[in-house]
């Protein structure tokens, strides 16, 4: 059963319309849920009064489904399309008693603390329409999101419901990857954020980062265009992590300056094209008929060597100094993972022995081995 939805501003009591955190988030669900999930010793129906526990800035949307509790339904889903992040939902979910018998909800549970549910627990007749509310915290990136919540009756019977919506960042990041070379300018790169919502085009927004791998140097809005141009400069200890064989990701907030809300998370990533890495680090080494072998694995790109062939050199040395010279076999390759096999002459060295080893190609070298340790053979 699909419902078709609408949204609306939500008529609830004027509050505070600061972001909530996490704690005050959970906090205000709690009361909510508590508050109406005790029946009222009047007599009134605290069903119509769920909504008083909802902020005022909070969105709701309007659904047409009415569930059927009954045995041996569900689980349901209800869809809510497409839902901008940074903001925050609620909506009244409709269900109809298919018992002989009345009952009333005796608890509601969700899958997720980002859902909050509260229930009245007056009397729900054979045939008789009730509902229950669920709030959907602000979320933040673009996600697919799913969630499920379950009211279960005094009697022990049990409805299941998917809540499903598309959630859509109002902003981009044009810039997904920042790739780092050798030039000492790469320190300094420009970025574009891009407006999806109209909405927003003319709204004075504040760009911070979260993670601290960048520093964001200035943040200048093109008049002409729905865009934001952004002066990063990444950090010199960001530079050595991506030069180890990081990749770097880096989240910036994205919050409207005249709510001091956060409207969206922006993730990118900083790596550095030039670097390779070797996994295992200590490579053991057999002798076999071939000489000795050993297998690793590198992670780089090899586009950025220019190179078409098949093998590379690796000098490697022990403690006095003593150098012997190999060669790395390309085994396979897919994207930036390369399965190497490296080779040494019977002569040297010889058992027991332990190098550390540089990998080159040409006149660059690609990447340490922090040992190399020849073992034995058949």
């Amino acid at each position: 059963m699909q419902a078709q939805v609408t949204f609306s501003k939500c008529d609830a009591s004027s509050g505070n319309t600061e972001r909530l955190s996490a704690f005050l988030f959970a906090f205000i669900i709690s009361a909510f849920s508590v508050l109406f999930a005790v029946r009222n010793t009047f007599g009134d129906d605290y069903a119509s009064e769920l909504t008083k526990g909802i902020p005022s800035d909070a969105i709701e949307i309007k659904s047409d489904t009415q569930f059927l509790f009954a045995k041996g339904v569900g689980p349901e889903s209800l869809k809510l399309g497409k839902l901008e992040t940074g903001k925050m939902y609620w909506a009244r979910i409709h269900f109809i008693n298919m018992f002989d018998v009345p009952f009333h909800l005796e608890k509601i549970h969700s899958s997720c603390g980002c859902l909050a549910a509260a229930r009245s627990n007056d009397i729900i007749k054979p045939r008789g329409k009730s509902f229950f509310v669920v709030l959907i915290k602000p979320q933040l990136k673009d996600v697919a999101y799913a969630k499920s919540v379950t009211i279960t009756s005094d009697r022990g019977d049990a409805l299941q419901i998917l809540i499903t919506a598309d959630f859509e960042q109002p902003f981009e990041l044009v810039e997904r990857v920042i790739r780092l070379g050798n030039a000492v300018n790469d320190s300094k790169v420009p970025l574009t954020v891009k407006c999806k919502g109209m909405s927003w085009s003319d709204s004075k927004i504040e760009i911070e980062s979260s993670t601290g791998h960048t520093r964001i140097l200035g943040v200048e809005k093109v008049p002409t265009l729905d865009e934001w141009k952004l002066a990063i400069e990444i950090p010199e200890e960001s530079r050595r992590l991506a030069k180890s064989g990081l990749r770097l990701t880096e989240i910036f907030t994205v919050k409207d300056q005249s709510s001091n809300k956060l409207v969206c998370e922006l993730e990118f990533s900083v790596e550095d094209s030039s670097s390779f890495i070797c996994k295992p680090s200590t490579v053991k080494l057999a002798l076999t008929e071939d000489g000795w072998v050993g297998k690793a694995t590198l992670f780089g790109d090899w586009q950025s060597l220019e190179f078409d062939g098949k093998k590379l050199p690796v000098e490697a040395s022990d403690k006095e100094k003593n150098v012997i010279n190999g060669e790395a076999r390309i085994i396979r390759s897919i994207g930036r993972v390369t399965s190497i096999e490296l080779h040494f002459g019977h002569s040297k060295p010889t058992f027991g022995q332990s190098f550390s080893a540089t990998l080159r190609c040409g006149e660059k070298e690609i990447c340490d081995l922090k040992e190399l340790l020849f073992i034995g053979g058949k």
